[in-house]
């Protein structure tokens, strides 16, 4: 702003973001037919990544930069109606976030950690969660896994910077396909998200994979290996029979004699 104006945040500033009170989001609704937009939320919060219920009467979100918060940077679980009546799922349990409903609309899954953790959430291991979209105590699917959910991977290439959002795919409400990180890769996981704690790894190798789509009998992601910065693949749903779609390197890595890394771990 040209003029001063007072500052009601705790945090009013953020990097890369510059001042809040003009770049926070809201979510807002449109009609096909004839174009009119409704806002839904108007909180001052950053409100983002929407996801329709199955049904279509709401739609789950993560609210961040809360003006009362220092902690404003941690993601809380939201959904709003179509009478935009806002209700928190998770309340002061802890954070989450690239929540996904599951196909029955009563319960959603997501990434998170409880605030049991306090200020040692930057190191602490992420899990998969299940929870009843009107709220309650979360359920973990993965303590048992060495490893935490979801890539923190960032490399330098705009397309897999805007893929590397973590994305929980849910075919049929049985099974959630994630990327975890192991080092410096990240395989794709099937974990159950019912009954007893089950988890495999489908997709692997040494590259690092971010899944994008899934049906009844296909999955497909996106793979950057060393040599390669990435590709789209199919494979079976149990990551059997993979199948290479895209080759958009090919002939600028043609003209390169590429290097075999080997990796060596030490303990």
């Amino acid at each position: 702003p040209s003029k001063p104006y007072r500052v009601t945040r705790t945090v009013y500033r953020f990097d890369a973001i510059g001042y809040l009170d003009s770049t926070v989001e809201d979510i807002y609704v449109i009609t096909i037919e004839d174009g009119q937009t409704r806002q839904l939320t108007n909180d001052g919060l950053m409100n983002r990544q929407p996801r329709w219920s199955p049904n279509g009467r709401e739609i789950l979100y993560e609210a961040t930069m809360d003006p009362d918060r220092f902690d404003c940077i941690f993601p809380w679980l939201r959904i709003v109606d179509m009478d935009a009546q806002v209700r928190d799922i998770l309340g002061e349990w802890g954070t989450g976030s690239d929540a996904t409903w599951l196909p029955d609309g009563k319960r959603v899954a997501f990434i998170g950690r409880p605030n049991e953790d306090g200020w040692k959430y930057w190191s602490s291991k992420s899990d998969l969660w299940v929870v009843d979209t009107q709220g309650g105590q979360p359920e973990c699917r993965t303590a048992g896994l060495e490893v935490g959910i979801g890539s923190i991977l960032q490399p330098d290439l705009p397309n897999i910077v805007l893929m590397a959002k973590h994305q929980i795919l849910i075919p049929d409400g049985q099974m959630a396909f994630v990327n975890i990180q192991v080092g410096g890769i990240t395989p794709i996981y099937r974990i159950a998200l019912s009954g007893d704690e089950s988890f495999e790894s489908i997709v692997g190798g040494n590259r690092s994979c971010v899944p994008l789509a899934i049906n009844q009998d296909m999955l497909m992601y996106a793979a950057s290996e060393i040599n390669n910065p990435a590709d789209l693949f199919v494979s079976d749903i149990d990551g059997n029979d993979e199948r290479l779609l895209t080759e958009v390197n090919a002939s600028v890595l043609s003209e390169f004699h590429l290097p075999e890394v080997c990796l060596l771990y030490t303990s």
